[in-house]
């Protein structure tokens, strides 16, 4: 219901349930990453990070976490660290839905990265 809910754009209502359900199972990775979805379409960058943050802690290879960790490290100008979330995750499974989508936006991100002067 809360994948559902932030996919409709009801972020509130879907980090609510996302809470109650990370206190019944809390060392669940998919909760964590999509409690981090959650708060990144709300754009809370600190609250996403921390929750994918779990997320990986828990699951080191959930590659969706990866792919949105180096969405929200994009968000907050950190681009060397977004290259390296998105290259990951191009390394483990390139023709993936997640690959291809990493792919994508790390050609963003370097011509985004290289307009402000960093280079990823």
């Amino acid at each position: 219901m809360a994948v559902y809910l932030s996919s409709r754009g009801a972020h509130d209502l879907a980090i609510s349930e996302l809470e109650k359900a990370r206190r019944l199972a809390p060392l669940s990775p998919v909760i964590h990453y999509n409690l981090g979805a959650a708060y990144f379409g709300k754009k809370k960058l600190d609250q996403a990070l921390s929750a994918l943050k779990v997320a990986l802690d828990l699951d080191p290879q959930h590659l969706k976490a990866h792919l949105l960790l180096g969405f929200v490290l994009e968000a907050q100008g950190l681009y060397e660290d977004s290259h390296r979330e998105l290259t990951w995750v191009i390394e483990r499974d390139p023709l993936s839905t997640s690959g291809r989508q990493a792919k994508e936006a790390l050609v963003n991100l370097q011509s985004k990265s290289h307009g402000a002067g960093k280079s990823p």
